[in-house]
């Protein structure tokens, strides 16, 4: 930095506010499960997120996941709750862990485990970049 420009301070990270954004972008992505919402799903992911699901290949960018949401909902899901026991990360990633229940079906099928979101902040809005879950039987 030439001595003449001026300092400039980096921005200061905020974990507790990115943590709060998060939990209410995961409380709207749990409700959309049940409205069957897939506007509100799709937009969750980043453009270049990955969905690594249980017992399949991975799942690559927005429209791949988009399909991937609309078989999904398509199960008929009644309940979904995601609870976030820990967030750590940094100005460019956050690690969202937690644990998750559904219900899902004709013969409403309970359906609890872990899951770990990792987000990112592309342009300043907080999007998924990857995903995963497994249950826990």
């Amino acid at each position: 930095v030439p001595p003449h420009a001026p300092a400039v301070a980096p921005a200061t990270f905020d974990l507790a506010a990115v943590a709060r954004i998060i939990k209410e972008k995961n409380d709207r992505f749990t409700a959309a499960h049940i409205t069957g919402d897939t506007t509100v799903l799709n937009d969750y992911y980043a453009p270049d997120a990955r969905v690594l699901a249980p017992n399949t290949a991975p799942v690559e960018g927005r429209a791949a996941i988009a399909r991937m949401n609309d078989e999904y909902v398509s199960f008929g899901i009644t309940e979904a709750e995601e609870t976030t026991t820990r967030i750590y990360g940094n100005a460019d990633f956050v690690v969202d862990e937690g644990n998750y229940r559904m219900r899902y079906g004709k013969d409403s099928t309970l359906e609890e485990g872990k899951y770990l979101n990792v987000w990112k902040n592309a342009d300043g809005e907080w999007r998924v970049y990857t995903n995963t879950w497994s249950p826990n039987n």
